[in-house]
């Protein structure tokens, strides 16, 4: 009868050792996961005079598009312009005698805006400009990556552990049993 409660507990030790050893064992997966790539494209890029007047660019958006807008006045005077975009009806942005000017901006509605370079204030002197209207948008794009993940959730390792105390326990009562 010793012999066969110690080949107990060395059962139940045995099983605790597994249990534990499986719940520390992760197991690769391959899966797909999605990631934005940041897009853009070019919708007004040169160079042009502005003369004691304005010049205007005109671009058809849709509502929501993000587009970056950067200009600089390279020659003329004191290098400023006045800078607006606007639509029919509304103006969005406004800017007084800018040397430079880089903004992100989101169109609200859908249709024709205007850019204008206003070099109304100067009397006779043009003024040399630089600039670049870029639409930006993201794309979703696919990667392949491997995530582990455990054979057994780990709170079978605490399962594991009572049944390891448990072997050792029974196999100390086998032993000291008459």
């Amino acid at each position: 009868m010793k012999k066969t409660v110690i080949g107990i507990g060395a059962l139940i030790l045995a099983v605790g050792l597994m249990v534990m050893a499986l719940s520390l064992v992760n197991l690769p997966q391959a899966t797909t996961e999605p990631y934005d790539v940041p897009k853009s494209s070019s919708i007004i890029n040169e160079s042009f005079s502005v003369p004691p007047s304005t010049v205007t660019r005109t671009a058809s958006l849709s509502a929501g598009d993000t587009i970056n807008i950067q200009l600089v006045v390279t020659a003329g005077g004191n290098k400023d312009i006045n800078f607006n975009v606007n639509n029919v009806t509304l103006t969005f942005i406004s800017v007084s005698r800018v040397t430079s000017y880089d903004r992100n901006w989101t169109a609200p509605s859908t249709g024709a805006y205007f850019f204008v370079y206003d070099n109304s204030f100067s009397t006779f002197t043009s003024k040399q400009v630089t600039t670049e209207v870029t639409k930006l948008w993201t794309e979703t794009a696919y990667r392949d990556v491997t995530k582990y993940h455990p054979l057994l959730p780990y709170e079978f390792s605490y399962l594991g552990l009572l049944l390891l105390f448990a072997g050792i326990g029974v196999i100390a009562w086998g032993f000291i049993r008459k």
